[in-house]
This record gives structure tokens, sequence and C-alpha cells, in this order.
């Protein structure tokens, strides 16, 4: 059977590509272009004329449809994927054309949702420097968006209460909040297993020069095993990250939920396994 019609256009190491089904009422398929994760099937399915061709168009496009359900921010102009009508950029943009290219859509709901958290961090340098730093560090982020880290904890009498390593220094000002409640001044934070501590953001010092200064810490699982003699997972809603540093295994925030304590049996999660953390009931969601 000879081929199928269809006009192939490349240049700038990029290719769009349209079919032409004379059977159909709707004869033309495309354009597509060479992120599909169909390109090079749909091209030698037409080069050879085979029927089921036309069914392999419709997976960018069905999963754009669930994309942009996600928030009206986000849309397709057919190369790039744009936020707020401006092409997303940078590893952030790689891991969505990524995510996109392979069709899975829980992996693009996640890293989409961080974007979008993301978005909403009121710091410039914390927004263009958070993913990169996170990636270089292989953190994972939750369907929600959120970022998984770790904290240094110490115990207490109650089996069920932890304490934050150090106490904030600043006389006169609360230590921090946890779930609104005011942390005496110059005290460590007690917190349990779904508390969500915060603290001021204007308080929270962004500085990526300095390691070590006022605000929430929070770190990879290495990091945070060399300050605290019990390890607790906590979610990090990208819009509370304040301070980037330019090298290290820890940031500072401006707010963060427990999730659990003692982190061993996550250290061997695989990547983009979905599993969950122990004593928390969601999903870990998916290496950055």
């Amino acid at each position: 059977m000879s081929g199928f019609p269809y006009d192939l256009v490349t240049g700038d190491g990029f290719s769009t590509l349209t079919g032409f089904n004379p059977d159909s009422d709707n004869p033309i398929y495309g354009p597509i272009n060479s992120l599909h994760p169909n390109f090079d099937d749909i091209l030698a399915g037409l080069r050879a004329g085979d029927s089921n061709v036309w069914d392999l168009f419709d997976v960018v496009d069905a999963v754009m449809s669930k994309f942009v359900s996600i928030s009206d921010r986000y849309s397709w102009n057919g190369r790039d994927i744009l936020f707020d009508g401006d092409p997303i950029e940078g590893p952030l943009a790689d891991l969505l054309t990524k995510c996109l290219a392979t069709g899975k859509t829980d992996d693009l709901f996640a890293v989409a949702k961080f974007g979008e958290n993301l978005a909403m961090n009121p710091n410039e340098h914390s927004r263009e420097q958070a993913f990169g730093w996170l990636a270089r560090y292989n953190f994972q982020i939750t369907s929600e968006g959120y970022v998984v880290t770790y904290k240094g904890l110490q115990t207490t009498h109650d089996p069920e209460v932890f304490t934050s390593t150090w106490a904030s220094a600043v006389p006169g000002k609360p230590s921090g909040f946890v779930n609104g409640v005011p942390v005496p001044e110059l005290s460590v934070i007690p917190q349990r297993v779904g508390d969500h501590v915060t603290l001021p953001r204007s308080e929270v010092l962004h500085d990526p020069n300095v390691a070590c200064s006022r605000g929430l810490h929070a770190a990879t699982e290495q990091y945070a095993r060399g300050y605290g003699g019990i390890v607790g997972v906590a979610l990090v809603n990208p819009r509370d990250i304040v301070s980037v540093p330019h090298e290290g295994g820890k940031m500072r925030t401006s707010g963060y939920v427990l999730v659990s304590v003692d982190t061993e049996s996550l250290s061997s999660a695989p990547v983009l396994s979905g599993a969950a953390v122990s004593g928390w009931s969601g999903d870990v969601g998916y290496r950055v």
C-alpha cells in the first residue's frame, strides 16, 4: 500500500509534521512536532500507509487537555509550554517537556503543581534558583507540588513530641508558630506529626551566602542526619522557600508540615516511585 500524504518541515533542529487522511471527514491530522512521543512512529506509519497511524496523533492533545485543566495559567502553543502566556524556560521547562513527551500525566501534574506553587513565591531569586537546587539534590515532589524535605529533630519525654535542634536567638520574638500558636522566644520548637510550623517570611534571612541564620531549615536526608538525633520528613510549599543556598544541603523556609519521623525506609525508594512516606497517608510523588 502506498503511503499517506504528509507535510514535514524541519529547521533549527525542530520538525513539524502534518498528515492528510483522504478517507476522513476531517482529513488534516496535526500539526505535531518532534516533541510528540509518537513522532517517529507517526512518520513511519504515514510513509507506510498504515491506517493505524491516525490513532497515534492524539496523545499530546489528550495529555495537554488534562494538563491545562490544572490551572488556566498553563497553555501550549504546539512547541512550548506557556505559563501566563510566557514560555517556561530552564530546568523546570525541560522536565515538564519530558513529562509531556512520555504521556505520563501523574508526573506532569506533579511538576506543574510545583511550578504553580513556585510562581506564588514573592522572591525572584528563590523562584529562579529553587528548582535547579532541588534537582541537584534529587528532592522529591508530591502530587500537590510540595517538596519532600528532611529535618534533624530531637526527642522529648513524650514519644509523640519532637523539637527543633536549634532555638531562634532573637529576643522579644517567638521562635516560631505551631498551627498558629506562638512558641516562646529563645525556645526550641516542639512539634508533632501533622503540625504546621511557620515563621513570618519577613523574619527569615534571605542570603544564599549565609548558611545558618533565622528561619526554618529544610534539608537533604544526609544533611539532616548530621545535625539531629532523629530525622523527620517535612513538606515545604515552594512558595515558602526563602533562601536558596549557593552550596550546601539545606535551605531556609517560612513554613513546613511535619509528616513523619525516621526515614530509613525512604532511602531506597526508586525514582518516580510514588511510594508512601512512613507515617503519612499521601503520595511521596516524584523525583525532581
